[in-house]
């Protein structure tokens, strides 16, 4: 960590393989950042510290992480839902790419992913998950109801690592923050609505497949 007070050292957490992230997303004059861990020779050891390419102070930077490593390639997904685009805290999420090839760990910035349709207060990039060549990222307060979206990204649709959209599904209900929190492995897609109310109208919670 910075060690400095309140920087929320530890808001997300992933890893993968050999490589571990973890969120601090009020870090610096509350612009977060991510460090990045290689496990070597049994220890953690920290190899990057990595910040947001278009600063914003307060966009939450690092509020979600995920990190993927396959084929001698690491990728890194975080999200900053609070990030003023078109609208204010419309919310996006940030691609970067390194190899475990080299001693030299420089995760450089692969694109920027923002919501298709501008709108206020989605937050997108709430939540954040990666497997392979695809994303998830969510957007619990999209909608005009709160309902929520998740954007389905693959790493090369529109360009070598243009991370563009395949799929956009919004099922929750009104209210339900659908997108809250997702994750990805293989075929199969997790998104949790954690303000859904069931039959007899309780906000017990749900989470789809």
């Amino acid at each position: 960590p910075v060690n400095l007070v309140d920087e929320r050292f530890g808001q997300a957490v992933a890893v993968s393989g050999n490589w571990m992230a973890v969120g601090s997303p009020a870090a610096t004059d509350t612009q977060g950042s991510v460090s990045i861990y290689e496990r070597v020779s049994g220890t953690w050891v920290r190899r990057q510290r990595v910040t947001e390419p278009a600063a914003q102070p307060g966009s939450g930077f690092g509020t979600a992480v995920d990190i993927h490593e396959a084929g001698g390639l690491v990728t890194l997904i975080v999200g900053a839902p609070l990030f003023d685009t078109a609208q204010p805290n419309q919310g996006r999420a940030y691609v970067f790419n390194d190899t475990d090839a080299s001693a030299t760990v420089a995760f450089a910035t692969a694109v920027t992913v923002n919501l298709a349709t501008p709108e206020a207060h989605a937050r997108f990039g709430a939540a954040v998950a990666l497997f392979g060549d695809l994303a998830a990222i969510g957007a619990p307060d999209a909608g005009a109801t709160d309902n929520g979206l998740v954007s389905i990204r693959s790493r090369n649709v529109g360009g070598a690592n243009s991370w563009g959209q395949i799929a956009a599904t919004n099922v929750g209900q009104a209210g339900s923050r659908f997108g809250t929190s997702v994750d990805l492995h293989g075929e199969y897609l997790i998104v949790g609505a954690p303000m859904t109310e069931n039959a007899g109208a309780l906000r017990t919670g749900a989470a789809y497949v």
